[in-house]
């Protein structure tokens, strides 16, 4: 554990550091960002499949009907806490 503190450690804080500021577009899941957890935050879609009637092509089964903003979709960072705290006492049994 002691041997990753070293440059190649503090190098990779500086790039986390940056991805966490930098904000992201992607093909699938759109525009957003990476919180302080790691986690990518982005809108989520409500989709309804089309009508036979409504499809327009071979891969054309779906329509968006709504959407919920990435502040609302996601739990809070507060309620992360206990996974964090489950996986720290997971560490600790392992032999």
């Amino acid at each position: 554990m002691c041997a990753s503190r070293g440059p190649r450690y503090d190098r990779g804080k500086a790039v986390v550091a940056a991805i966490k500021t930098t904000p992201t577009d992607d093909p699938l899941f759109g525009k957003g960002r990476i919180r302080e957890d790691g986690r990518k935050l982005h809108d989520m879609y409500i989709f309804q499949v089309k009508a036979p009637a409504e499809s327009k092509g071979e891969w054309d089964f779906f329509k968006v009907v709504g959407s919920i903003p990435a502040d609302q979709a996601f739990r809070p960072l507060s309620g992360r806490q206990v996974c964090v705290r489950r996986r720290q006492v997971a560490e600790r049994s392992s032999p």
